[in-house]
């Protein structure tokens, strides 16, 4: 589930500024790849919720360390689960009654008629109930543009599948209009080989496109394949 939440560290007994105790927890953030914003009362961070809420715990546990005898922590939470709705978003529409503005759409990647003759979801398709939690997964991340889960028939040791949130046969149909979901889908594929363990002896990341291609289930996905030697993508 993706969360949304306004996190305010305040350490006690350490003395007038907490600005390296900030920073630390800013470092924190980073490091857990969750998008943040610093305001001047606290961080506004946002990405799926253990995710978050494992970064907030690691923040306590760093600022201890520093020498923070006591750590009081405001928080505020929010989630949805009518459509998805990002920190920019929130910021978008405001913004647009601010100038006298129609409301922006959402996402772009999300807008209906995007890209010609193509739907937000497919009735029939087996990805996009996954996506909306109709069939259960082995679910590892979701934001509001993709989602990765681990396939159920494993060709290695790690198989995971990473598929975006909106419906497309297959990446032959995704242009331009999609960049920020191709951009997502690869930035979201570093992050799991990383957290799966297959990054420093490195793995395979591919997609099919129809029949000759493999392609066995006609909604956009990438395989993420790594803990094991794969050989050659083609046998020789």
């Amino acid at each position: 589930m993706n969360v949304i939440v306004d996190l305010c560290v305040v350490p006690i007994g350490v003395g007038v500024s907490v600005s390296e105790y900030v920073a630390a927890c800013e470092r924190i953030l980073d490091e857990a790849g969750l998008r943040h914003q610093m305001h001047a009362y606290g961080t506004n961070i946002e990405g799926e919720w253990d995710q978050v809420f494992t970064a907030v715990k690691r923040c306590h546990e760093v600022v201890h360390q520093m020498g923070a005898p006591r750590i009081s922590t405001s928080l505020k939470v929010g989630t949805r689960c009518d459509r998805a709705q990002t920190m920019q978003d929130k910021i978008d529409s405001v913004n647009s009654k601010l100038k006298g503005e129609p409301p922006p759409s959402r996402h772009p990647d999300y807008e209906q008629g995007a890209a010609q003759g193509k739907e937000l979801m497919s009735e029939d398709c087996i990805f996009c109930k996954i996506v909306t939690g109709e069939i259960p997964s082995d679910q590892l991340y979701q934001d509001e543009l993709v989602t990765a889960f681990r396939d159920i028939s494993p060709q290695a040791p790690v198989h995971l599948l990473i598929v975006p949130n909106r419906h497309f046969n297959d990446f032959g149909q995704m242009g331009d209009e999609q960049a920020a979901i191709m951009g997502r889908i690869a930035e979201v594929a570093g992050l799991l080989a990383v957290e799966e363990g297959v990054a420093p002896d490195g793995w395979r990341f591919v997609t099919n496109i129809g029949e000759n291609g493999g392609q066995e289930v006609l909604h956009t996905h990438f395989h993420l394949l790594g803990g094991r030697p794969l050989g050659p993508l083609l046998a020789r």
